[in-house]
């Protein structure tokens, strides 16, 4: 077995050189068991370079921390999963006037006939008092279905609105499909995703733990 060029005067001094295929020697119990990493793993670390008995022990006591990175790096990981099975926000506004007489954040798609109460919205434009979507308009088959109804303190009638079939179930910004939609042609809805900010922030933390977990796995 080649050495540094020092006295090898202390076991946790020893060197092994690159690419050495040398079988480790017995240790006092100072410097720890070997037996159990066996050659095998200084020849991978000697493919890299020289490193000393010393210097691998202290790369052993890096394993911790560089566990700890890795669970948190899965708990990121599971919550921009968790954010990824995004809610969907229905938007009904006025492209003319620039109005928006509510938002809704579903937590899904609108599958069937969904009743909302006014406090269950995240915005309203006048008081209201529920909103129904209706996925197949009895009214005006082939067309889904907006009924708005407004608290009697606004002063409003019902209102209806019509879009295309199958709206409610995709993203996209829908235009009234029926002359007979409330304030026809320009109250469109809006079917969309949150604001990818969270998602974003989510994924530039997880690369930088996974960042962390490299520069950990260097020093073993």
């Amino acid at each position: 077995m080649a050495s540094s060029g020092r006295a090898l005067t202390n076991p946790l001094d020893l060197v092994v050189e690159p690419n050495s295929t040398a079988t480790l020697g017995p240790f006092p119990a100072a410097a720890g068991d070997c037996s159990a990493f066996g050659a095998r793993r200084f020849d991978h670390m000697g493919s890299e370079g020289a490193y000393s008995w010393s210097d691998y022990r202290n790369g052993v006591t890096a394993m911790p921390a560089r566990m700890t990175l890795f669970a948190s790096t899965l708990g990121l990981a599971a919550a921009m999963a968790s954010q990824a099975k995004a809610d969907v926000i229905y938007t009904v506004f006025n492209t003319a006037n620039g109005f928006t007489l509510f938002v809704y954040d579903a937590p899904a798609f609108i599958t069937t006939d969904t009743t909302v109460s006014g406090a269950q919205l995240a915005y309203e434009g006048h008081p209201i008092t529920d909103v129904d979507f209706i996925l197949s308009s009895t009214t005006f088959p082939g067309n889904s279905e907006v009924d708005v109804v407004f608290d009697p303190s606004a002063g409003m009638a019902e209102q209806f609105r019509y879009y295309p079939d199958g709206a409610f179930a995709q993203f996209g910004v829908y235009p009234p499909s029926n002359p007979a939609s409330a304030n026809y042609p320009t109250s469109e809805l809006s079917v969309a995703a949150p604001e990818p900010s969270t998602i974003v922030l989510l994924g530039a933390a997880l690369f930088g733990m996974l960042g962390l977990c490299r520069g950990v796995g260097k020093k073993v």
